[in-house]
This record gives structure tokens, C-alpha cells and sequence, in this order.
């Protein structure tokens, strides 16, 4: 019932908060209408959840995890949808006496306050690294893939790729094709400059960990490096009559820079992942909510690198790792003010846990 706020993976705490506190009241159905993703620095808007991600797949795993399951006014009689349908749907209760939260059972509400769903996901992650515990099986499944985006979202991340292969000149066609790629999630927007836990563990100079990068790899380890970095929010801050943030200036020009010339010296192409890319394509959803579209889109591509290197002090980044190592990927890394650290060795039996 409640409309998810913040960063992506923020909202998928409490999108996966939502089905533990379900599960833990004695559901097996999830109204889809209640689940809605907010475009955060793009539109605002909160976009139901059929349009970012795969509905029909997530709901083949059922009875493993909550089916999810459309409005029938059949049946959902004590509520009624208004708003801007069916982007973004709005749940109006009827026909109930008193407090909906107390009272409403067609359908049940779940969740105390806001909060609540998230809190209750981070309780039972964390209790995952306490002895005699186990990972949740639920959470388990849906970062091995039960969790997937839509498939017109899929499709436009396949398309990349393969234009990506193409310009690399080492695309073959079918099963034999290379989209072999890193993925670099660079946290330097000026939002974490301010953002004060875990100091000691950031860092904000796009040079600086560029300077680790060839460090770590003398040479390439990919023709392709996918940049995960927010450009709306470097270029918004630098185009301020008043900026003085001159971390963001250097932050945008180095991003421009290794944008048109490359890494390694131009031995590595660098593409920008997530909502640069759907803001060209027209797409009547995913460039409109380009924001959270692209969020999505990058966490996926992510997925899918053979190398994949942020900071630890991301919670998208965290989950990325998570999610790849539950699908047997542990060439994860974080860039630390010291240096790029191996962040799940081959002898991990669980992900990093986030912390911060």
C-alpha cells in the first residue's frame, strides 16, 4: 500500500520488505497496484512496478515467493484505483468502517508506517551473517533472478550490447557472441560529497579512482567498461549561477574526457549506462521515467560484467555484488582511499553486507 522513496535499491528494500511482512502475516497474493517506484531526480512520478520489471516470471516461482496479482474490483471490494491510470495508480479504500490500516480485508493492508517494510528486510538480512543462519530463501531467489527487468527493458539492455560488440570489433553472431564488459559504478555526484557516514571510506575524485583503476590493471581487462555515474546531477550542480563546488567541475569534465577519449590510453571504449541511453531512444515509458528506467537498466547491466568495481559505501553497489554472487560472480571490487579491494574472494560464503 505504500509507494516506495529514495534510490533504486532503497526502494527494493522495501519493495522486498513488503514480501517478507506479507509472508510473515499469511499472505500468498500481493496487489500490484500497491507497488509503485519512484522517478527520483527525473519526473518524481511513481511508476507501478508492471512497467519497470517482470511480472509473469516473478509470479512462476509462486507458491517460493508471494504471487503478484492485478485489481479485480470482483474481488478487491473494498478499495477503488483513481489517478493517472495505469502509470501511476492511486488506492482509494471504500466500504470500510474505521481505520483501513485496522480494518480492511479485500484487500488486507500490510505495513505499519512507511518504514517498516525496509526496516524489516535489513532486520532479517543482517541476521543472515549472525551464526546458525541462513540467508532468507526468498531474498536468495530473487537475486538469482527471479527479479528481472520487464522484458521491453531487457530487450533495449540485449540491443546495447550487441551495439556495444559491434564497435568493438569482436561481435560474432549467435551463440558464440562476446559481450564481454566491466562495469564501473564511480560514486562522485555531489550528493555524496555531503553524505557524512562512512567518510573514511569514500572516495569523491573521479581521478583518484581512475589513477587506482590502472593500478589494479596495467592493462584493459576489457574492451568495454559500462560508467555508472549520475550526469544529470554533475551537469545540474555545474550549471548553477552560484556553484562552488569545483569537485563536481573536475568530477564532469574527467567524465567527459574518458567519454570521448577512452580509458587506457583509448584502448578501452567507456559507454554511460542507465538514463543517458534511454533518453535517446523515445521510448514512450523508459524515456520519459528515465531516472528510475535507468537505475534499473544499470543495476542489470552490472549484473552482467565480467568485472564489476564501486564503492562500498553504495547500497547500489552492495547489491550488485550480492546479487552476482548468488549467481556465482565474485569478481567484485571496491575502490577504497587505499586502493581496489577484492570485495567477495572465492572462499565467501556470504556477499558484503552493507553498512553504512
Amino acid at each position: 500500500r505504500l509507494a516506495y522513496f529514495s534510490g533504486f535499491r532503497n526502494q527494493y528494500q522495501q519493495f522486498m520488505g513488503e514480501i517478507f511482512v506479507a509472508r510473515e502475516n499469511g499472505h500468498s497474493q500481493i496487489l500490484l497496484e500497491g507497488m509503485k517506484w519512484k522517478d527520483l531526480f527525473g519526473t518524481e512520478v511513481r511508476l507501478c512496478h508492471k512497467f519497470l520489471f517482470d511480472v509473469v516470471h516473478w509470479n512462476s516461482f509462486y507458491p517460493r515467493l508471494p504471487r503478484i496479482v492485478a485489481y479485480d474490483p470482483t474481488v478487491h471490494t473494498e478499495i477503488e484505483l483513481h489517478g493517472n491510470l495505469p502509470i501511476e495508480p492511486r488506492i482509494g479504500y471504500v466500504n470500510v468502517t474505521g481505520d483501513p490500516i485496522q480494518n480492511a480485508s479485500k484487500p488486507f493492508v500490510i505495513g505499519r508506517n512507511k518504514m517498516h517494510p525496509q526496516n524489516r528486510y535489513k532486520a532479517l538480512t543482517s541476521l543472515a551473517y549472525q551464526p546458525n543462519h541462513d540467508r532468507d530463501p526468498m531474498d536468495v531467489l530473487a537475486f538469482q533472478g527471479a527479479f528481472r527487468p520487464h522484458p521491453e527493458l531487457q530487450e533495449i539492455m540485449d540491443d546495447l550490447l550487441r551495439n556495444v560488440s559491434r564497435s568493438d570489433k569482436n561481435y560474432l553472431d549467435g551463440d558464440d557472441a562476446d559481450y564481454s564488459y566491466m562495469a564501473l559504478h564511480a560514486r562522485v555526484e555531489p550528493d555524496m560529497q555531503v553524505h557524512r557516514p562512512c567518510w573514511d571510506k569514500k572516495v569523491t575524485n573521479f581521478t583518484d579512482i581512475l589513477d587506482m583503476l590502472y593500478q589494479k590493471y596495467p592493462d584493459p581487462p576489457s574492451q568495454s567498461v559500462f560508467l555508472i555515474l549520475n550526469r544529470d546531477s554533475l551537469e545540474k550542480t555545474v550549471a548553477k549561477a552560484d556553484n562552488t563546488n569545483m569537485l563536481a567541475v573536475h568530477n564532469l569534465e574527467v567524465l567527459n574526457r574518458v567519454v570521448r577519449d577512452g580509458l587506457w590510453d583509448g584502448r578501452a571504449k567507456v559507454f554511460e549506462a542507465g538514463h543517458v541511453h534511454l533518453q535517446t531512444l523515445g521510448h514512450p515509458i523508459y524515456s520519459k521515467y528515465y531516472s528510475i528506467s535507468g537505475s534499473v537498466l544499470s543495476f542489470f547491466l552490472a549484473l552482467g560484467a565480467k568485472i564489476f568495481i564501486g564503492s562500498e559505501v553504495s547500497s547500489f553497489a552492495i547489491d550488485v555484488e550480492t546479487s552476482r554472487f548468488y549467481r556465482g560472480n565474485k569478481q567484485n571490487y571496491h575502490y577504497l582511499p587505499h586502493g581496489i579491494e577484492l570485495a567477495t574472494p572465492e572462499n565467501a560464503t556470504l556477499p558484503t553486507l552493507f553498512r553504512c
